[in-house]
């Protein structure tokens, strides 16, 4: 749950650097959406992956929580208490625009985000169990998450948000691939249908090494075109971008492989990902107090 804030964190430090004021009230209550959004995704797939995941040895990074599990009655509290953190995100957001004057469209969209979060694993669409679970984690926690941070501060999506999302929604695309390997044989057991399972995992990781190839290649054509320099120093970013591809090269690399174990090398990918978020945030935590 931390590890997923930080993006939220990083879309609202990126509205004040883009010149947006920093109003801590919004930015607490748009905390207090996040939060309680992300804690109804995480129960409700619990629940709802409970047959999957009994077959899963957990990770800090994926195969549930099986102590919510093991106990009946602790796992029939699991659904009503994904319920009650989405109605406390939506309540939030209703707040929110009341209290700040925002749009009602953007309490449309925290409850598109908190759908989106409940369906990933929840019948009838069960994203992750028809091939689209990467597709719904890259729109909710790349794209929805750090625009919340974003728009909370600025009232808008305006160009400069949309460019520095799409890397972003990279970086989540290498987080989810790597993230569903160790689960590789529960999820298939469980009925589950991903891009690791349709293929193999080292065809997923292939795909995510071509992710950081195309997330280099993107700030570094923002360097050469010197675009937006005056916002970031787009070196700075490249040298952050360059540690999620490393990571996976090494991962995919046979000598490593029969050393380390594909398990342990997919472990330091996924926390690649969230070090070069939280590197981001600080990055633009120093761009801020520095101007």
């Amino acid at each position: 749950m931390i590890g997923t804030l930080l993006f939220y964190f990083l879309g609202a430090l990126l509205a004040v650097v883009a010149g947006y004021f920093f109003d801590l009230g919004r930015f607490l209550i748009g905390f207090g959406i996040a939060t309680t959004a992300i804690l109804s995704m995480s129960y409700s797939n619990n629940y709802y992956d409970a047959e999957a995941d009994q077959y899963n040895t957990p990770t800090p990074f994926s195969g549930g929580s099986t102590g919510l599990l093991k106990n009946k009655h602790t796992y029939t509290l699991l659904k009503p208490v994904s319920l009650m953190f989405m109605g406390l995100s939506i309540i939030l957001a209703f707040l929110f625009v009341m209290m700040y004057s925002f749009s009602f469209e953007f309490l449309i969209y925290v409850i598109t985000g908190n759908i989106l979060g409940w369906f990933y694993t929840a019948p009838p669409l069960k994203f992750s169990y028809r091939g689209l679970g990467e597709i719904a984690t890259v729109v909710t926690v790349g794209l929805m998450l750090p625009g919340l941070g974003y728009y909370i501060l600025s009232r808008s999506f305006d160009p400069l948000f949309l460019v520095f999302i799409v890397p972003v929604m990279f970086y989540v695309m290498i987080f989810i691939l790597n993230a569903e390997i160790p689960d590789f044989e529960s999820d298939r057991k469980g009925n589950k249908k991903n891009l690791i399972i349709q293929k193999n995992p080292r065809f997923g990781l292939q795909i995510a090494g071509l992710c950081g190839v195309i997330v280099v290649l993107y700030y570094f054509g923002f360097y050469i075109t010197n675009v937006m320099s005056l916002i970031v120093d787009f070196r700075v970013m490249i040298l952050f971008s360059l540690l999620p591809v490393s990571f996976v090269s090494i991962s995919i690399a046979p000598r490593f492989v029969r050393r380390y174990g594909t398990l342990r090398l997919v472990m330091n990918n996924l926390t690649s990902i969230l070090l070069v978020v939280l590197l981001s945030d600080i990055y633009l935590l120093y761009i801020i107090f520095t101007k």
